[in-house]
């Protein structure tokens, strides 16, 4: 047993610094998947291969995300005048439904919206994993079909100049498109770590409705890793995470640590997005020892962001610095229970004469 420890640990630091050395091998920039700040929790959507990782047969997560908050933005009149100031921060609700049996794998179905700037969009992913049981744990490949519908707000765009004859069919109009693509994730979860890694949009090209040549999706891949690590002697335990999205031109990352408390019956933790924001995490399972089995599996967790990039606050021209957003917040819940009772066995039995009954 102390050796299938000892080589588990090796092998979690490993995968820890290959993580390590990818992510400082890009740069980061904004990526067109939704970003969620408590990342672990969201893992369905960026990796197929995460579908049913929690502990309960069925599972639903919610997510509202608010990000750059108070962030505004100038609409330029075309005809001249003042222009509109509106605003820009971006918005998404996220909803993830798993199923899980030992029988069929997992099923896992995203639906999320998201607005950014003048583009409001739907996803919609549903998909399948499949779970290998190996001797420190398991492997698991999953697949995911993506219907994405996007539309675009013409009377958002904020150009510098409506000279641009592209923007002729869009001005006071409402353009709309909707595109298919797929997701492929393996996932890999040990005794007390795990990675996964993804690649989304796979088809990119595949227009269903609208003039999709202009709102192709870039392929992307996801990177993730993290390793628990029970302090001795205590309740606690610290857990570092590494997230990564790329797609190889341009690239976001992001560090946590959380610190957990009696088998993670309450979370607290740090995030870094390079170049973008310094968040906090806090989180809990309140009902974890109640009685009632049907709150045992409420999970809830708070998280805000405070930028650190420009679009939270630039230098003026005349000195000091101006406020562009107040930050950002983000609201999980999810709530999982067992579907299936074990069986129980109970009969009689002798060398000459068995009886048994479920």
């Amino acid at each position: 047993m102390n050796l299938i420890k000892s080589k588990v640990n090796m092998n979690a630091k490993r995968i820890v610094f290959c993580l390590l050395i990818t992510a400082i091998s890009f740069q980061l920039k904004a990526q067109q998947s939704v970003q969620f700040t408590q990342s672990p929790w969201a893992y369905p959507y960026y990796n197929a291969g995460a579908i049913a990782e929690t502990k309960n047969t069925l599972s639903f997560t919610f997510f509202y995300r608010s990000q750059f908050t108070g962030f505004k933005d100038e609409i330029p009149n075309p005809g001249g005048g003042e222009p509109r100031i509106v605003s820009s921060n971006p918005q998404n609700f996220a909803v993830f439904a798993e199923f899980f049996s030992k029988k069929v794998g997992g099923i896992g179905l995203n639906v999320i919206t998201d607005r950014i700037g003048p583009y409001n969009n739907i996803s919609v992913q549903l998909g399948y994993c499949y779970k290998i049981p190996i001797p420190t744990g398991h492997l698991s490949l999953g697949f995911q079909a993506h219907l994405l519908d996007r539309k675009l707000d013409g009377d958002r765009l904020s150009p510098l100049t409506w000279a641009d004859p592209t923007l002729a069919d869009k001005q006071n109009n409402t353009v709309s498109w909707m595109n298919l693509d797929f997701n492929f994730g393996i996932f890999y979860k040990g005794v007390n770590w795990y990675a996964g890694l993804s690649a989304l949009n796979l088809a990119q090209t595949l227009t269903l409705a609208g003039e999709g040549s202009q709102n192709h999706l870039k392929r992307e891949f996801t990177l993730c890793g993290g390793y628990e690590w029970f302090i001795p002697n205590t309740n606690w335990s610290l857990e570092p995470n590494l997230f990564i999205k790329t797609n190889f031109a341009t690239a976001q990352y992001d560090v946590m640590l959380l610190a957990k408390y009696n088998n993670s019956l309450i979370w607290t933790g740090l995030v870094y997005r390079v170049q973008d924001a310094v968040a906090v995490i806090i989180g809990a399972k309140p009902f974890a020892n109640h009685s009632n089995n049907y709150l045992k599996g409420l999970e809830m967790g708070f998280s805000y962001d405070f930028p650190t990039s420009h679009l939270g606050f630039t230098k003026k021209p005349s000195g000091g610095t101006q406020t562009n957003s107040f930050g950002g917040f983000e609201v999980m819940l999810r709530y999982g229970f067992g579907i299936y009772k074990e069986p129980y066995i109970s009969g009689y039995g002798n060398s000459r004469y068995l009886y048994r009954s479920l």
